[in-house]
């Protein structure tokens, strides 16, 4: 009975990180949106300012899983 309730703790905890970060990251990319198409960007410029965004992803993608990791290194 005591690892189902430590087992529903790590997930209830796991849940919160991630909505925590990608919350965060949806946040970013509907500003950045936002900011690109009321300006007028050529579409080169909206290329970089994407693959920027996508490097961005990775790099939360990869803080939330250390955060989570050092939380729980097992």
């Amino acid at each position: 009975m005591a690892s189902i309730t430590a087992g529903n703790k790590f997930k209830e905890e796991a849940q919160d990180i991630y909505q925590d970060e990608i919350g965060s990251l949806f946040s970013v990319f509907h500003h950045m949106n936002e900011s690109i198409h009321r300006k007028m960007l050529s579409f080169q410029e909206e290329r970089d300012i994407y693959r920027e965004l996508a490097q961005l992803t990775l790099y939360g993608i990869f803080a939330f899983d250390g955060k989570f990791r050092k939380n729980h290194p097992n």
